[in-house]
């Protein structure tokens, strides 16, 4: 999906470890070349993670996202909100606690009158969310992709799997019920093909 790192060709060589103190990079993260420093630690981190991170222009053609923005009037003013209902909800550590709608709506009502925006894209894990989130707020316009994926249901087809083979290992193979490895990983299941 991204773009090389480097135009260098690969090496003829194969991979080989060198020696060296464990220690030796440890505070190399915390490090600004001297002509940028003045712009800080931040700025530096997100200009590196930007370049590493450039989307191939063919895979920025195939999901179109320059007619997705249009389609949505996006632009200066647009607010932007991460509602979680899926499988983050339901997984042993954050059981039962996804911040309701509600407290969502609250906080973009608060971003609206503050920054004079109506517009509000949504990204989300749960078709429901952006019905629920149009009926509680019919002043602000909200967009966002559709997520073709039931999570919920998603979540329960992975915890049965890890019921049936506690302790299994992820290995690819698919077993005759239909579970494999470690189904917790959406990953897993997506590059498997087992979720549309």
């Amino acid at each position: 999906y991204f773009q090389p790192w480097t135009s260098c060709p690969p090496p003829r060589e194969g991979s080989f470890r060198v020696p060296g103190h464990p220690h030796l990079a440890r505070d190399f993260w915390r490090t600004v070349p001297e002509e940028y420093a003045h712009k800080g630690l931040f700025w530096w981190r997100a200009v590196t993670v930007a370049f590493l991170f450039r989307v191939r222009s063919d895979v920025l053609e195939e999901i179109a996202i320059e007619e997705a923005k249009k389609s949505m009037d996006w632009g200066p003013g647009m607010i932007g909100l991460h509602v979680r209902r899926g499988d983050s909800c339901h997984t042993s550590i954050r059981k039962g606690r996804c911040i309701p709608l509600s407290e969502h709506i609250t906080r973009v009502r608060a971003m609206s009158t503050r920054y004079n925006a109506t517009r509000v894209f949504v990204a989300t894990d749960s078709p429901g969310v952006l019905e629920g989130l149009r009926e509680a707020a019919p002043e602000l316009s909200f967009h966002g992709t559709p997520s073709g994926l039931d999570l919920y249901g998603l979540e329960a087809t992975i915890g049965e799997c890890q019921r049936r083979h506690r302790g299994k290992q992820d290995d690819g193979e698919t077993l005759s019920d239909g579970c494999t490895g470690n189904d917790a990983w959406i990953e897993h299941r997506l590059g498997r093909g087992s979720i549309p």
